[in-house]
């Protein structure tokens, strides 16, 4: 997130040619970011922009895309649903991420790679995708401004001013939803069609109160056709890419940061039954960066996102988030951030509160 951070779900008429998708708006965020920091990740809740300034200098320009996570939340142009762009560049994904909404949405422009569950599935301008609540995932690019539009919900909240849907059935409709990856119009010209439709209606501002209805009904046609796909659609393509024999460590990492569980190198290599040494070589040489030095990138990605989100004291999203020493905690929040933590709450408030 919030990658390359989203693997990642994370629409009716004709597909149109490639070429001819419309241009999308830029993603709201407070500057340009730099180029290889547009990835925009999901969040699981909507986050308000951080007026802290990317830097694209020194090791951290490795790392730049969780910072993204933070800095280009989702916008919300609709009750029931948030939209993000994702700028996608070339270079490698240092971070998994996941989110309890559903996500899908349509490749504007550009191709690259979804590693989800494991799994590296390519995707094209035009492609659409599909992403299922909690499944670990992000994007990768392999040419420059790759541009995506994501829209995630939670099925059961999807309601509208005029159309009131039956819980049970939005239950329903969620558990038999048990397809995801990416689709080609060859695949299944019905879905991309489906998804090409909710992408570009939910990209406009609404105008007449009805505009919420028909975004609302597309949702529901989607869960509908995501229903019958069932999971038996042929296996995607894969790509040996040097994540692959690292992901359980990543899946870990991201899970046990998130629930609050201490987590080690040793536990890491174990979850891919590596030794400790060959498991720091393998990681250095898809990551770009040791273990020791992502995880804590990780963690403090986490407690910004804590941060602006909760009003927890400082010293307990320290120990929250792995930071046992508070010394070393704000040493390294400042370094990331150019800013000490309360500062950064701070700033976050002021940005939300002028909104």
């Amino acid at each position: 997130m919030k990658p390359s951070e989203k693997p990642a779900r994370s629409a009716p008429a004709e597909l149109p040619a490639p070429a001819k998708l419309p241009a999308l708006p830029a993603a709201p965020t407070a500057g340009r970011l730099p180029p290889s920091a547009q990835h925009v990740a999901m969040p699981t809740a909507p986050l308000p922009p951080a007026s802290v300034p990317a830097s694209a200098d020194g090791p951290e320009a490795q790392l730049s895309l969780t910072r993204v996570f933070e800095e280009a939340p989702p916008l919300r142009r609709w009750r029931f649903c948030a939209e993000s762009i994702y700028h996608l560049q070339p270079g490698p994904a240092p971070f998994l991420h996941y989110h309890r909404e559903m996500e899908v949405g349509l490749c504007v422009s550009g191709t690259g790679m979804l590693l989800l569950d494991g799994k590296s599935i390519p995707f094209a301008t035009g492609n659409v995708q599909v992403v299922l609540p909690m499944q670990p995932h992000y994007n990768v690019s392999d040419q420059p401004d790759t541009v995506w539009h994501f829209i995630s919900f939670t099925p059961g909240r999807l309601e509208s001013t005029h159309i009131h849907l039956d819980p049970g059935l939005l239950d329903t409709l969620a558990r038999d939803c048990k397809t995801s990856g990416v689709f080609t119009a060859a695949q299944d010209p019905d879905l991309v069609r489906l998804l090409t439709s909710l992408a570009l209606s939910a990209v406009r501002n609404p105008v007449s109160p009805y505009d919420e209805d028909r975004l609302l009904l597309l949702l529901l046609d989607v869960l509908l056709k995501l229903g019958t796909l069932g999971s038996d659609l042929p296996a995607p393509s894969r790509a040996d890419l040097p994540t692959d024999k690292i992901m359980p460590a990543l899946i870990l990492l991201s899970d046990a940061i998130r629930a609050g569980r201490p987590v080690s190198i040793a536990d890491m290599a174990e979850a891919c039954h590596f030794s400790q040494s060959h498991f720091r070589k393998l990681f250095l040489e898809a990551m770009g960066t040791s273990p020791k030095d992502y995880m804590i990138q990780e963690q403090l990605k986490f407690a910004a996102q804590l941060l602006r989100t909760t009003a927890a004291p400082i010293a307990q999203i320290q120990q929250r988030t792995g930071f046992v020493d508070g010394s070393v905690f704000f040493r390294n929040f400042v370094r990331k951030y150019n800013c000490s933590p309360s500062a950064f709450r701070k700033a976050s408030r002021t940005e939300k509160a002028g909104k």
